[in-house]
Order: structure tokens, then C-alpha cells, then sequence
């Protein structure tokens, strides 16, 4: 018996679970789709695969904390440190110094204009702004012009800051509308 784990608000979203159980069904496979932050023994699982707990993001220490638990009661795909380290879009700096291709990512800690007046300075005018850890285009803006809303911008930065403490601020990249 396999668990396919998601969220009580994303299960409706995942538009492959239905098609991935249906496969399972027809490859004899049991499984249960199991929304992560009930409570279940997770023992009684051969494996446990994270499929869309697309909340995790609101709940990152909760789900972390369980992620723990449940890696030591039965085996989970992907392992924790590969979630935890995925799970928060610091990780970009690692690959950008690794000589891995991303897309040019400013970290900001700080929220004034002078600061996100250097990033523009850097990436350009139509730029989007996120927090580090997030899903699902959560708290996300494009901002097209971002020298003439700079205290939009700068605002916007200050709400993640005190929310979540990283922001991001990447430049807008177009082929995200043709290609997702």
C-alpha cells in the first residue's frame, strides 16, 4: 500500500491524481490519497510520495516537522533533506554558483527604495517580486514598470519581509506565458 500525499485544498487542483490512480488501479497497485496534516500512521505505508501539498508553504515548519516524523516511519518520495532544501527558492543562489543556468534572482532582507532601486538597476523595470518560500504563485506580483511603482514594489517587499523574511525579485521572464 503506497500513500499519494496532498492537501485538503490543493487535492481538487492536482489535475493528475485522478489520472495517476487510475493507473495505479489498472497496475493492481492499493494506494490512498492522504492529505499530509491528518492524522494517520503512515507506518502502514510501503512508501509515501508527495504528490500536491501545495499548503505547505503557509505551514513550512509544521510540514517539515512531519515530513520528519513520517521519513522515519515508512520510506518517503523525496527525502527530507531534498524537500527542505527545495522548499524555500534560496536554493537559486546554490545553483547560480554552482554554474547551473537560472534565471538572475536577487535575494532582499531589506525593504527601501535605494535597495530595490540597485536590483532594477540590475534586472530591469518588469520584474516579478515573491517570497522565497511559497507555492502556487502565492503572494507573487509582475510589476511591468517597477520604477514607476517603486513604492508599490518596495511596500510589497516589506509585507513579505515581515511575513516570511526573503524576498525574491526576479526579472520577468516571457516565455513563462507561452510555456508555464
Amino acid at each position: 500500500m503506497i500513500a499519494l500525499v496532498t492537501a485538503e485544498v490543493s487535492r481538487d487542483l492536482d489535475e493528475d491524481l485522478p489520472i495517476l490512480g487510475a493507473a495505479l488501479e489498472r497496475a493492481g497497485t492499493q494506494f490512498h490519497f492522504v492529505n499530509w496534516h491528518d492524522a494517520v500512521d503512515w507506518s502502514q505505508y510501503a512508501a509515501v510520495f508527495l504528490r500536491s501539498p501545495w499548503d505547505y508553504h503557509l505551514r513550512r515548519d509544521e510540514f517539515l516537522a512531519w515530513l520528519r516524523e513520517v521519513s522515519r516511519a515508512t520510506r518517503v518520495f523525496n527525502t527530507y533533506d531534498v524537500v527542505e532544501w527545495n522548499s524555500d527558492k534560496r536554493y537559486l543562489g546554490e545553483l547560480a554558483t554552482a554554474g547551473i543556468p537560472v534565471v538572475s534572482t536577487r535575494f532582499i532582507a531589506t525593504a527601501d527604495e535605494s535597495t530595490v532601486r540597485d536590483v532594477l538597476d540590475e534586472v530591469g523595470n518588469d520584474i516579478v517580486v515573491k517570497p522565497s518560500i511559497s507555492a502556487g504563485s502565492y503572494d507573487t506580483v509582475r510589476y511591468r514598470d517597477a520604477s514607476l511603482v517603486l513604492g508599490e514594489v518596495v511596500a510589497h517587499v516589506s509585507r513579505i519581509l515581515a511575513a516570511r523574511a526573503v524576498a525574491m525579485i526576479q526579472p520577468y521572464e516571457s516565455g513563462i506565458d507561452e510555456r508555464g
